[in-house]
C-alpha cells in the first residue's frame, strides 16, 4: 500500500529530524554553557577574559567529543563463545602447535 510507505517514511524523517536536531542543541549547549560558566567565574574574580577562554576551549572539545560518540560507527555487539567451527578454523597458540 502506498500509503503506508508514506506514512512509514515520515515517521523516519521526523524521527531523523529530532535525532539531528538534538545533536546540535547539545552541542550549542556544551558550549554556551561553559563560556557562560567562564564569564560569570571572570566576572566574580576580575579574571576578564581569561576563565571565558578556558570554558570555551573546554566546552567545544567535550561538545565534539559528544558529537563523535553519537556518529562514530560502534563494533557488533558480542554474540557469546564462539561455535565450534570457529574454534576449529583458528591456529592454535605457538605454546600448543
Amino acid at each position: 500500500m502506498p500509503k503506508d510507505d508514506d506514512a512509514e517514511r515520515v515517521a523516519n524523517s521526523a524521527s531523523s529530524l529530532y535525532r539531528y536536531s538534538g545533536v546540535g542543541l547539545t552541542f550549542a549547549v556544551s558550549i554556551l554553557l561553559f563560556a557562560g560558566l567562564g564569564w560569570w567565574l571572570d566576572e566574580r574574580l576580575g579574571t576578564s577574559p581569561w576563565l571565558l577562554l578556558v570554558g570555551v576551549f573546554t566546552g567545544f572539545p567535550l561538545a565534539l567529543y559528544s558529537l563523535v560518540r553519537k556518529f562514530a560507527p560502534r563494533p557488533p555487539a558480542s554474540q557469546g563463545p564462539a561455535s565450534p567451527e570457529d574454534r576449529s578454523s583458528r591456529r592454535p597458540p605457538p605454546s600448543q602447535r
